[in-house]
Formats: structure tokens, C-alpha cells, sequence
């Protein structure tokens, strides 16, 4: 069932042409002159009129949050630290596959499969402990996914057999790839539908520098002590970022705290951090016993809440491209590591490292600026909207407004982009051609990539606002499971189609899956009023 959030700020602001509003303002303060009053007519009057009603009823009502855009920056951008470790324990461990291959006397085929298991229970984890966040703060889940996380990795550096490695990296992905949508909560926690997607991209770009890097750093570790220290770094590093989110990062669950002013209530030492000691902090809290309109109904435990959510029909066609797109990123990353080395004769871990820094940095920089486009696009349709239906006066009616003509468009720049580089990499290693064609078309394939992840994330937060870990969660359950079939078959398609031909049927691939979006952005009227519908069902009952 969709539920959908209410953003009257924009309502107000937007309902008036830049003239009207301007008049509005003069009259407010007592400044516009009789003539301006005249041309504006009564039209104009009663706007100005419910205008300013508006404005004091917001300036007397609660803020969506009492923490500032700084502090907004800052609590997200710590979340991503600790989510900075799902991205990267995947592309740290690449460079060191040929390694671990002849240390426990595998195969190529034998070491992928160290890299499925992490993707399957990368996928299955979060439908688990994003649930629990939903339900009991996203602090006590975050930190208990580092414990796992932390212990896992200690596991890995004194392992001696390959059981055991296959073993502590599913343990590896149970702990920390469910904080990926636990963040994502977080966002969505603390920010409203019309500054989402610059906070998202912000939020995907910071904590993909795990993947711009970790093959560097995993170089760079191994070249200058061995590989069990790859995993002794993350043990250590993650232990450090934990303790300073206990420190400094407040609970965000909107069903524990509302906008920030209430305090939690369950898991008292865990949920609430030293840092809201703080006169700053204090200030800003309800006085105990008053009611916190702003608090939301808590949702029931439901593990079964992603599967449902991927039972909606505009869900699976937005997932399907997204995906493929993951999928197919997560192939070429595995096979950039091992052509680098077998095709070019590159045997330097810290060489193969640097490969990785132009993928890294391409998706980094292309999550920004679509995350950017979301915002601007959102705004420039929902203003028009406004224009279009000035009738609509009561805040249960922004639901009308159809969120998703603003963000499917966006995709589709990434697809070509997917499209283009996927082409060049494949191609590229085929022929054996030289290697910066190689590193421009994992650039490019990175930078078309991982934009779906932050357009899809940001349309199941929008559509899921109450349950927004949980639906995100629908995303990564997808998605790995996608990347773990493609995982688990690489080799085969590679050996059997060559990698030329491997990667000109992925990208033809994408093509076809994206054409799910054009059908959806067709068909968004139909799909909208069935949207509609549901919302009706939902309040009447």
C-alpha cells in the first residue's frame, strides 16, 4: 500500500506566480501601495489572505526537523561512514582474488563463489535487520550490524581454510551490508521530498567512496604487508567509526523521536548519544509530558514486508533495470581485476588498485549530479502542478501530485552511459586493446550504473516514506540476488562467448530491462490513478 508524504512548505510557496507572491509580500509587511492592490483584484486578495494564514500556521507548527541543513549533513554523512564499509568490503577483496586462489589452492570459478556467497547474503540480510530498524531505532541495529561486522573480519584475517573464508564472508555481508537501507532511513528520516535527492546523491556518493578506493587501499595493504591485513584494517577502522556514531549520532527513527525533539525511549544507553547532553541539543526538546505531534505511528514487524513491496507492479518495473545495471557493474569490477592481471600482465596488486580510481570516481561524481537533477526536476514539475491545480488548498490533496513523472526521467541519461561503456569495456579486453580504453569504459559504465541506485532509492523512499528502510531493503534484496547469478555464471559466459560478447549481451540486456521505464513513464497516467485509488481505499478503511 502506498503512502505518501505531505510537503506543505512547497504547496505555499509554490501556489503563487513570482508577481503574485511578491505582492503578497508587500501587503504582509504593509508596503505595497493602492495601486498594486487594485491590479491585483480579489483574486489576488484571497490568496494574499491565505498566504499569510499559512505562514503563521507554520511558523507556530513543528519544523520536519529540528536539526539544521549543517547538522542534517553532518548526521548523514557519519551514517555513511558506517555504510562506507558495505561498499567497500566488495572491491578491496577483488585485487587479492588471484592470491587467495593459489593460497587455498582454488580456481577462478572456486574464488567468484567467495564473491556470490557475499552478494546473497548481501541481499538477504537487510529484509532482516532493516525490518528491526523500522521497528527499534536505527541506532541499536546499526551498532549491532558493526559488532557482527567487526568479529567477522577478525574471523577472516586467522583463517587458514577455504570453507572457513566462504563461511565468515557470508557472516561479513549479514553484518554490515544491511546498513546500506538502514542509512537510507535515515535520509529519509530527516528530510522532506523536495531536498531528498541532492541529501540521497549526497548520502550514495559519500558512502561509494568505498568503491572508488577499496581496490587501491586492498592493494596498497597487501603490497606493503600481506592480505590477512586487508581485513585487519577493516576490523580496526570500523571499530573506530562505530565508536564515534555512538558517540555523536542521534536516533532518527520518526516513530521514536518525531523530528528529533522527542527522546527514545527503548534501549536508553544504545539509542541516546552523549552528544544530546548538549545546551543545543536540550533546547530544542519537548518538555516532558507534552505530546510530540510530529511522532509516527510505529509499523509492525513484518519480514515479509520487502517481497510485498516488490508484489506492487511500479516497483518491479523501477527494480528490473536496477538490477541489471548493479549486476552488470558488479561483473565488470570482478573482470577488470582478473584481465588486468591475465590479459595485460599487470601482477601488481597495488597497480590493479589504481585501475579501480576512474570507476570509483565516475560513479561518485555521477550520483551527485543526478541526485541533483532529482531535486531540480521534482521542483520544476511540482511547481507546474501547483499552477495547474491552485484548487488544491488542503495538504492531504499533495498526494494527487505524481512523484514519479519527476524521477523517472532522470534514468535515462545513466542508460546510455551504461550502454556506452559497457560496449567500450568489453570490447576493449577482447581485442586487447590499450588498457586506458579498458579504465575509460569502466568509468563510464560506473558513472551510468550507479545513478540507478540513487534514483531507485530516493522513488522507494518517496513511495514508503513510514517504512523506508524495509523498502530499500526490496532494492538490495534484487539487486544481489541479480549480481549473484550474473556472479555465479561470469566465468562460463566469459570462456564460452568471450568477454567481448559477454558484455554486448549485458548491455543489450540493460536496453531491454530499461524498457520498463519508458512503459512506466507511458502508462504513468494509469499507473497514477490506480495510485489513487489505493490512497482512497486506505483512508476510507
Amino acid at each position: 500500500m502506498e503512502e505518501f508524504e505531505l510537503d506543505t512548505a512547497v504547496h505555499l510557496s509554490a501556489s503563487l506566480s513570482p508577481i503574485e507572491l511578491k505582492q503578497a509580500t508587500l501587503k504582509m509587511n504593509g508596503n505595497s501601495d493602492e495601486d498594486e492592490r487594485q491590479r491585483g483584484g480579489e483574486e489576488i486578495q484571497q490568496k494574499e489572505k491565505t498566504l499569510e494564514e499559512s505562514l503563521n500556521d507554520i511558523n507556530e507548527g513543528p519544523p520536519y526537523s529540528i536539526y539544521s541543513s549543517f547538522e542534517k549533513y553532518l548526521i548523514i554523512l557519519a551514517s555513511s561512514c558506517v555504510a562506507f564499509f558495505s561498499t567497500i568490503s566488495s572491491p578491496i577483496y577483488l585485487p587479492i582474488l588471484p592470491l587467495l586462489e593459489k593460497q587455498f589452492n582454488s580456481s577462478e570459478e572456486g574464488m567468484n563463489i567467495s564473491v556470490v556467497v557475499y552478494s546473497v547474503f548481501q541481499g538477504i540480510a537487510p529484509t532482516l535487520f532493516s525490518n528491526l530498524s523500522d521497528q527499534y531505532g536505527r541506532r541499536p541495529v546499526i551498532l549491532a550490524c558493526l559488532v557482527i561486522y567487526i568479529l567477522s573480519n577478525v574471523g577472516l584475517a586467522l583463517n587458514n581454510s577455504y570453507a572457513g573464508l566462504l563461511l565468515l564472508r557470508c557472516l561479513q555481508a549479514l553484518g554490515i551490508a544491511s546498513t546500506v537501507s538502514i542509512v537510507s532511513g535515515v535520509v529519509s528520516d530527516l528530510t522532506t521530498k523536495r531536498e531528498r535527492g541532492l541529501y540521497m546523491g549526497t548520502y550514495t556518493s559519500f558512502s561509494n567512496l568505498g568503491q572508488t578506493f577499496g581496490a587501491l587501499i586492498g592493494g596498497a595493504i597487501e603490497v606493503s604487508f600481506n592480505w590477512r591485513a586487508i581485513f585487519w584494517v577493516l576490523a580496526i577502522a570500523s571499530g573506530t567509526v562505530g565508536i564515534l556514531f555512538f558517540l555523536g549520532v542521534p536516533e532518527t527513527n520518526r516513530s521514536m523521536v518525531g523530528n528529533g525533539s522527542s527522546l527514545p525511549q527503548r534501549f536508553r544507553i544504545i539509542s541516546r548519544p552523549p552528544i544530546l547532553t548538549l545546551p543545543t541539543f536540550r533546547r530544542r526538546r519537548i518538555r516532558p509530558g507534552e505530546q510530540n505531534p510530529t511522532l509516527e505511528k510505529k509499523k509492525k514487524f513484518d519480514l515479509l514486508s520487502p517481497i510485498k513491496t516488490l508484489a506492487n507492479a511500479e516497483v518491479a518495473l523501477i527494480l528490473t533495470p536496477s538490477s541489471v545495471s548493479y549486476s552488470l557493474w558488479l561483473m565488470m569490477l570482478t573482470t577488470l581485476s582478473v584481465s588486468i592481471q591475465k590479459t595485460y600482465g599487470w601482477t601488481s596488486a597495488l597497480k590493479v588498485g589504481l585501475t579501480y580510481i576512474p570507476a570509483g570516481v565516475g560513479g561518485m561524481a555521477s550520483s551527485i549530479l543526478f541526485g541533483k537533477l532529482l531535486d531540480y526536476n521534482y521542483k520544476r514539475v511540482y511547481k507546474k502542478f501547483l499552477k495547474e491545480n491552485e484548487a488544491l488548498d488542503q495538504p492531504r490533496d499533495q498526494a494527487e501530485f505524481d512523484v514519479l513523472q519527476t524521477r523517472i526521467p532522470v534514468f535515462f541519461g545513466p542508460v546510455i552511459l551504461t550502454i556506452v561503456g559497457t560496449l567500450l569495456f568489453g570490447w576493449s579486453i577482447d581485442n586487447e586493446i590499450n588498457v586506458a580504453c579498458v579504465i575509460v569504459g569502466s568509468c563510464l559504465l560506473s558513472a551510468g550504473a550507479m545513478p540507478f541506485v540513487t534514483v531507485s532509492t530516493t522513488i522507494l523512499v518517496d513511495m514508503y516514506p513510514n517504512k523506508s528502510s524495509a523498502a530499500v531493503a526490496c532494492l538490495n534484496l534484487t539487486r544481489c540476488l541479480t549480481a549473484a547469478v550474473g556472479l555465479a555464471v561470469l566465468s562460463l559466459m566469459n570462456h564460452s562467448m568471450t568477454i567481448g560478447g559477454t558484455y554486448t549481451f549485458l548491455a543489450g540486456l540493460t536496453l531491454i530491462s530499461s524498457s520498463s521505464l519508458l512503459f512506466l513513464y507511458v502508462k504513468r497516467d494509469f499507473f497514477h490513478e490506480r495510485r489513487m485509488r489505493r490512497i482512497e481505499e486506505h483512508r476510507s478503511g
